[in-house]
């Protein structure tokens, strides 16, 4: 277990300094694109009124809008999940269709707080809306994180318990 923690702080070191590196920066910025993108499609389908112009979604009507940054797109929550994943005793098959799968899953979750985000600014005072951004949407993925890795474990807890050697009946 203590190996597998320095791994881990190791893997999220390495991984944060990438994710935030220059290099990686118009990718990013393009992700958030495809963000703003997804959610002004779905948006589009229930309330024509909301419209994107970029990464910006705004209701014109109320004269406010969101923009889909760096903060967020959720890679920070995807990569996290993703090394916890991989530094698993899992063949690469098994660990790449989780890593897919939690992706799909925490973006999946990522879109929907952002439509939300973009009716809360509607519904809610600016520090309301602050509180839901800053706080609770945050705190929500956290958990998502934790309990998508929870039971993956539990999914794969006698593949692990094969592979530590330490299977009992």
């Amino acid at each position: 277990m203590r190996a597998y923690l320095i791994s881990l702080f190791v893997a999220l070191v390495i991984g944060f300094a990438v994710l935030k590196s220059p290099t990686i920066e118009p990718l990013v910025d393009g992700f958030c694109l495809s963000l703003a993108q997804v959610s002004g499609g779905i948006i589009g389908v229930f309330d024509g009124a909301v419209v994107r112009d970029g990464a910006v979604l705004y209701r014109g009507s109320y004269g406010y809008a969101i923009e889909v940054t760096k903060v967020c797109n959720a890679l920070e929550q995807s990569l996290v999940l993703a090394m916890a994943i991989c530094l698993l005793p899992l063949s690469w098959p098994q660990r790449l269709a989780a890593v897919a799968a939690s992706f799909v899953f925490l973006q999946s979750l990522n879109v929907l707080r952002l439509i939300s985000l973009v009716y809360g600014k509607v519904l809610l005072s600016p520090d309301h809306f602050d509180f839901l951004h800053l706080q609770i949407f945050v705190v929500v993925l956290a958990v998502a994180v934790v309990l998508f890795f929870i039971a993956f474990l539990y999914q794969n807890r006698h593949r692990l318990l094969v592979v530590e050697g330490t299977t009992h009946g």
